[in-house]
């Protein structure tokens, strides 16, 4: 595309709208010269503001009707939400600016998958189909009706080649079983478990392969465990990294100065602070010569 072209767009900043300023996150170090791909890789406010103000107004909103934002998408489900867009009549330079970075303006997923699959599809406008299918975790195989499985989600549509299955790795089963409340609708029992080794704490999905990058990249060995529990509502995250000879040698009385480096770097890596506890040698409980990676006393699938 035109705008595509290097030098295209300029970030100083920040940029002036109908008398508001409006600044890149990176204010205090513009971006300067970009094409559109380097202004989307480096998600630059100004940029995306410029290039609504060359759409204009009138053809913004023909796209966000065009790719389905400004109406349910009909998918087969009960109670689909629809967007929340200001009408176009009421849209004046600031108001396109924001909407062009994202703001003054909320969407479904629903929405977002089927404008994806929209492009995916030469332009041509994707029904999203929703099809719940439960699947061997080991093998990818389809397994019956009321077996325990992987819940998948395929979006599909009449004309087109499903542009998206979800493996959400939650294991459970689906049923048919009447329901009290009268609903027909296949039901979803309680998900038993995770065919995978993520942690949900605190909201955050935690993978243990996180913990063992970080400590690489600090120079730790990937001897650690991850002991999450629930007191009261709210979840405990602790990771006890055991130290090699060296380390142990080398950290020395400076183990506070060590533990507040590691704890900032999982922090970074992760999104949530755990606690962090530094430990001698050969302190990690082992089984069968390896080391225990999580313990989880949470007890959430009961």
């Amino acid at each position: 595309a035109e705008v595509d072209k290097a030098g295209a767009f300029n970030c100083s900043g920040s940029i002036e709208i109908a008398g508001r300023r409006i600044k890149c996150w990176r204010y205090y170090r513009p971006h300067g010269s970009q094409s559109l791909r380097q202004a989307l890789m480096n998600s630059c406010n100004p940029v995306f503001i410029g290039l609504g103000q060359k759409i204009g107004i009138s053809k913004y909103y023909e796209y966000l009707n065009r790719f389905g934002f400004l109406r349910k998408t009909g998918i087969d489900l009960p109670g689909e939400a629809g967007s929340i867009f200001l009408k176009e009549e009421k849209v004046g330079p600031v108001e396109l600016a924001t909407i062009s970075f994202g703001q003054r303006f909320e969407v479904t997923p629903i929405q977002m998958i089927t404008m994806v699959s929209t492009i995916a599809n030469n332009g041509k406008y994707v029904y999203p189909r929703i099809v719940k299918a439960m699947q061997d975790p080991e093998t990818g195989e389809v397994l019956p009706e009321g077996s325990e499985g992987e819940l998948v989600f395929t979006s599909l549509d009449k004309e087109a080649f499903p542009l998206l299955r979800y493996r959400t790795r939650d294991l459970t089963v689906l049923t048919r079983e009447k329901c009290s409340c009268g609903r027909t609708f296949v039901k979803m029992k309680k998900p038993k478990g995770r065919s995978d080794d993520m942690l949900i704490i605190r909201g955050v999905n935690v993978f243990p392969s996180q913990i063992e990058t970080v400590l690489l990249k600090q120079g730790y060995t990937p001897n650690y465990q991850i002991i999450v529990d629930r007191i009261g509502n709210e979840d405990t995250f602790d990771i006890n990294v055991e130290l090699s000879e060296e380390q142990f040698r080398k950290i020395g009385d400076d183990v506070d100065i060590a533990n507040k480096n590691l704890t900032a770097a999982f922090v970074q890596m992760l999104g949530i602070r755990p606690r962090v506890h530094l430990l001698a040698p050969k302190s990690v409980v082992r089984s069968e010569g390896k080391a225990v990676r999580v313990i989880d006393k949470r007890k959430l699938h009961d």
